[in-house]
């Protein structure tokens, strides 16, 4: 049974005092790693990647269709075209 989530501008990312522009941080058809952070309605959740460790996990470039590559925490890069995009990536894991 599917549940919908919601990630809210301030959630996004830690301690943002300047107005940040949802795309450069996350675009939609992108996998992140989240929090919940409140319960919203019924089956509904409010999200948060505010934390280091949080973010996009996976993207693909708008432009070739690849997966795109982390280059730092906020930029991913396609292997193919060599564009960045702006993401706000998720922390690497390390492998169990």
């Amino acid at each position: 049974e599917p549940f919908a989530g919601t990630l809210r501008q301030n959630e996004i990312k830690p301690q943002s005092a300047i107005e940040l522009e949802i795309s450069d941080c996350l675009r939609p058809g992108d996998v992140i790693l989240a929090r919940i952070h409140a319960l919203g309605g019924e089956k509904e959740y409010i999200l948060s990647t505010a934390e280091t460790e949080l973010g996009v996990v996976k993207a693909t470039c708008e432009s070739s269709g690849y997966d795109l590559v982390p280059v730092s925490y906020k930029e991913m890069e396609c292997p193919v075209t060599k564009v960045k995009e702006g993401r706000k990536v998720a922390k690497p894991r390390a492998a169990a």
